[in-house]
């Protein structure tokens, strides 16, 4: 992130890669029968039970990938 666009102010403003890797996780121990749905990292832990998403790091507001819609 330091090298693209935003530099450390959008290091400052995003989580860290460990939201990758646990949203995985979540999603690939659901049942075999959950197919077909396209997830963001926040939606699969929410749906797993994770509230608190500040062990992840990123200062308000969170920076989202441009093809993000964070509606």
């Amino acid at each position: 992130m330091r090298n693209l666009l935003g530099g450390d102010d959008a290091v400052a403003h995003s989580r860290s890669p460990q939201i990758m890797a646990d949203a995985a996780v979540a999603v690939l121990g659901q049942d075999s029968t959950n197919t077909g749905r396209c997830y963001l990292d926040v939606e699969a832990l929410a749906e797993a039970g994770v509230t608190d998403l500040s062990v992840y790091g990123g200062q308000e507001p969170v920076e989202y990938d441009i093809f993000v819609d964070p509606r």
